[in-house]
């Protein structure tokens, strides 16, 4: 189970992992898809650096993974502290079928809160699909909301969003900013019964990277 949940993990890592830092003196929203930004702006993306990944990932496996019994899936959000790259990658460790996501970031920014403007650049579980329920458009004012088929034991999948403040849909938030966002997953939902879970991202300073270990909270 440990070297399957490796692997898995570190694929998705060479995905999300961002190598350099960003400044936050930009004029565009520094968050939005690559397509939004204006003529000559600095896209957020960089090459992965897979050096960084793995050592990352054994970290989090030494760390989180194997000490929690109820652990139903691990979200990680790749710094540093100050990256405008929003991009989570997800890894299912549950031996259940995972069918949605929800992320709130209501208590995001210090307790300002942060809404979810937009969800781009989306991978798909191996076997499956992922569908962005909301926000639909760009024009989100709360929470994303994720639907996924096919999304089984020890599968990844990974997307970005664009996180602004209600007053600012231009503002750059980090991903340190991005703590105490909620992530709640539900799964095998045409079951009563069926597995809930819940976890909170944390910026690891350790592992220069945003975790969340999602657990279980029902049944």
């Amino acid at each position: 189970m440990k070297t399957a949940i490796w692997f898995v993990l570190l694929s998705v890592l060479l995905v999300t992992q961002e190598a350099l830092a960003q400044k936050r003196t930009r004029v565009h929203d520094p968050n939005a898809p690559a397509s939004m930004a204006a003529p000559g702006a600095t896209t957020n993306k960089a090459i992965p650096g897979a050096d960084i990944a793995e050592w990352v990932f054994g970290q989090i496996m030494a760390i989180h993974a194997q000490t929690d019994p109820n652990l139903c899936a691990i979200v990680v959000l790749p710094g540093p502290a100050d990256s405008f790259n929003i991009r989570f990658g997800l890894f299912n460790v549950a031996a259940d079928r995972l069918d949605f996501l929800i992320m709130d970031s209501f208590r995001a920014l210090k307790g300002q809160s942060l809404l979810h403007q937009s969800v781009f650049d989306t991978v798909a579980p191996p076997a499956g699909t992922l569908a962005v329920l909301y926000p639909p458009d760009q024009l989100g004012k709360g929470p994303a909301v994720l639907g996924f088929t096919d999304f089984t034991q020890f599968e990844s999948a990974a997307f970005s969003t664009d996180p602004d403040t209600y007053d600012d849909l231009d503002f750059g938030a980090t991903v340190l900013d991005m703590d105490q966002t909620v992530i709640e997953l539900v799964y095998s939902s045409n079951i009563a019964g069926s597995l809930r879970c819940r976890g909170t991202l944390k910026f690891d300073p350790a592992l220069n990277t945003s975790i969340a270990n999602i657990v279980q909270v029902f049944p």
